[in-house]
């Protein structure tokens, strides 16, 4: 296997949960570094400049990246891609579901 991982069920609609963790996993250690909490972002001016001031600064860039690259992977398989089987679905698969 070529550590293929199957993105497109990942970010489906279909699959909003994992959307937002992987929205948390990029704004929280630009909250963190920045001493913020979600509150704080009260308007679309005061997340602007968050953004802009997070983009700027190459620390919290790998950071962040390296944070949401870490929720790409399934922990449930050997190595960094996706099994056969997950390379096949069209949408996530259904909690407790033996198909």
């Amino acid at each position: 296997m070529k550590n293929k991982i199957n993105l497109s069920v990942r970010f489906s609609k279909d699959n909003l949960s994992f959307i937002v963790r992987f929205v948390g996993a990029l704004l929280v250690p630009i909250l963190i570094y920045m001493g913020l909490e979600v509150k704080d972002l009260t308007s679309w001016p005061a997340l602007w400049t968050v953004f802009v001031q997070a983009v700027s600064n190459p620390y919290i860039v790998g950071l962040t990246v390296i944070n949401a690259i870490n929720l790409i992977p399934d922990p449930t398989t050997k190595g960094l891609g996706d099994s056969n089987q997950a390379l096949e679905y069209t949408k996530p698969k259904e909690n407790g579901g033996d198909e």
